[in-house]
């Protein structure tokens, strides 16, 4: 079972030579999807390097060279793969060996995820953390629990999944700024049914540095407005007052308003939404 791995860059030439060679080390790994977008620094010239040491390797760009942001670039690999299972990489991050262990490629699911630690290089001292998905979550559960709460979740670079599978719904949100993966994967995991690995250790690494750092972005207003207003994937009292509440925070420019406040706004929201 063959897998395309898809990396999308956008001037991430310090790392990107490490985070290829993450993913070639792999036998199962039968292409390397490189989709530069838009780059204004050396990386369009390393991707040719690369491209010319392993013919695993698949350059693609946008049409006139253009800067069309992450989920666009995810979608053209997406629809140029041609391996059965897809995993995504980003071109700051890189995989550890045992990225693909605990994968039963026979199996029923449509994909596996599992977890990933960090490498911050803002904050040292939170270097090593570790994101995950508690192990007693069954793949009926997950999607409300993604939703529901922000202490567990899981990152793209860390899930596999069928291309198939995948083509059943609706690819990479092109319209979001911020949150276009956790989108994905909320959506994936309420069509579609996905396994923890076996591995309890962490599979990959997102490197933190001050161009990727999470911080305050009303940009992140619009994610929760999308699934606010949306009607396609039903969601919880629960996971709905927790949306409600960080759309006040990133749409507000007062970030301090009381947790009263938020509460009265809530009530009437609802009532109107009824």
């Amino acid at each position: 079972m063959g897998i395309s791995v898809i990396i999308p860059i956008y001037n991430c030439e310090p790392w990107l030579e490490q985070s290829v060679a993450s993913a070639l080390q792999f036998d199962r790994v039968k292409e390397l999807i490189l989709i530069d977008d838009g780059s204004t620094d050396t990386s369009p010239m390393l991707i040719n390097s690369l491209a010319e040491r392993d013919q695993r390797i698949i350059q693609l760009s946008h049409p006139n060279h253009a800067n069309k942001g992450r989920s666009a670039s995810r979608n053209l690999g997406i629809h140029a793969a041609t391996q059965p299972w897809i995993a995504f990489l980003d071109a700051d991050d890189y995989f550890l060996p045992n990225r693909f262990d605990g994968i039963d490629w026979e199996t029923k699911l449509d994909g596996y995820y599992g977890s990933i630690s960090s490498d911050n290089l803002v904050d040292p001292d939170q270097s090593g953390a570790v994101t995950h998905v508690p192990s007693s979550v069954m793949p009926a559960k997950l999607f409300a629990l993604l939703t529901e709460q922000s202490e567990h979740y899981f990152s793209i670079i860390s899930m596999t999944i069928r291309r198939e599978s995948l083509l059943k719904i609706d690819l990479f949100d092109e319209q979001l700024k911020v949150g276009e993966d956790t989108d994905l994967i909320w959506r994936i995991t309420h069509v579609l049914n996905l396994g923890l690995m076996e591995t309890s250790e962490p599979i990959a690494v997102r490197r933190v540095h001050e161009s990727n750092i999470e911080r305050e972005d009303p940009n992140r207003a619009e994610f929760y407005d999308k699934w606010l207003t949306q009607t396609q994937y039903p969601l919880s009292e629960v996971a709905r007052k927790r949306m409600f509440y960080a759309h006040m925070h990133y749409s507000s420019a007062d970030k301090h308003r009381s947790r009263l406040y938020q509460k009265y706004q809530y009530a009437k929201w609802r009532l109107s939404n009824m």
